[in-house]
Parts: structure tokens; sequence; C-alpha cells
């Protein structure tokens, strides 16, 4: 009982993080004329030099809470054991991305924040791969498909999109956590 009252609680988490996240970027840089998508990386948007850097850096903090209760959710619904090894990974993921806000683009030490990013979006692609795995483990096999081909994508994308700004490779990064989130908030909780 206390389960399903938990996952119906949390069904929508996931999707509130994105919205969270998206809307810290617009509002952000919308009060940093500056910003660009094609130049810059989101994170610069918390950094010293930004108007109002709390607006992006709670975001994040937000946005990585929400995400650990879908991760949390993810585990809840979850058909197998890869499954809830995924969810496990999101947890972790999602302290990272929380962590971003805590330790913004120019804080010293630097590698803090560096530190804090590349794990946040390295774990969360394993977390896809593995649910991708596990989904083809447990039937849904074109889903799980394309989980797992968007996620291995990702360092060919973050070499292809480098050319261009950190804030495209972080797009991708929420692009891909946006497909893993509808796929189990619409498909798999039914």
């Amino acid at each position: 009982m206390f389960i399903k009252i938990a996952a119906k609680l949390l069904k929508y988490s996931g999707l509130l993080a994105i919205v969270i996240f998206v809307s810290s970027v617009i509002i952000s840089a919308y009060f940093n004329s500056w910003f660009s998508i094609f130049d810059n990386a989101f994170s610069e948007l918390g950094g010293s030099k930004a108007n109002m850097p709390y607006i992006f850096n709670y975001g994040l903090i937000f946005f990585g809470f929400f995400m650990l209760l879908f991760s949390v959710f993810a585990i809840i619904i979850s058909n197998n054991k890869v499954e809830t090894i995924s969810g496990s990974f999101m947890i972790i993921a999602s302290f990272y991305f929380m962590l971003i806000g805590v330790f913004p683009y120019d804080f010293n030490p630097i590698w803090a924040h560096v530190f804090s990013a590349f794990s946040s979006f390295l774990i969360a692609y394993l977390s896809v791969i593995i649910w991708g795995i596990g989904s083809i483990i447990g039937g849904a096999k074109k889903v799980g498909l394309i989980l797992v081909i968007i996620s291995i994508l990702s360092p060919f994308a973050v070499a292809f999109f480098s050319f261009y700004s950190a804030a495209i490779v972080e797009s991708y990064g929420i692009f891909v956590l946006t497909v893993w989130i509808i796929f189990i908030t619409f498909y798999q909780s039914r």
C-alpha cells in the first residue's frame, strides 16, 4: 500500500525536474544577455559574472533533488534487477547534479565543479544504458534499444557538439534524460 502511494506521488517528479532545469536556464539567460547556447556552458549562468547566479544554481539543486525522487520511483516500478541497478546509479547522478549548483562554475577549487559536472552526466548516461539493457531483458526491446543507442552515442555527440559549445553538449545530456523520463513515466509505469 505504502509503495503504491509513494509511486503515485513520485511518478511525475522526473518531468518536474526537466521543467525546473529548462526554466532555470531560460530565466537565468533572460537576466544574462551575454549568454549564448552556442558560445557558453549552462554552468556559466551560475558563475560570479552572472546576474542572479542563484537562479541557475538553485535550479540545479532542485533539478537534482527531483531527479533523485524520480530515481526512487524508477526503482519502485523496475521490472528486474538490471533496471533497479540503473535507478540506483541515477540516484548517485542526482547527487552530482545537486553538487553542480553547490559548486558553481568558477568555484575555487575549480575541480569541484568540473568533477561534479562530468560525473553527473557520465553516471546518468551509464544509468540510461543500464536501464535500456534492463528493458531489453524485460521484453521492451525497441525502447530499450533506443535508450542504449542514444546513451552510447553521447560520447560521439560530445565530440561532435564540442565544436560548438558546452551548452549544446549539455543539451544532448538533458535530451537523453528526458527520453528516459518520458519512457518510464508514460510507457513503463502504466
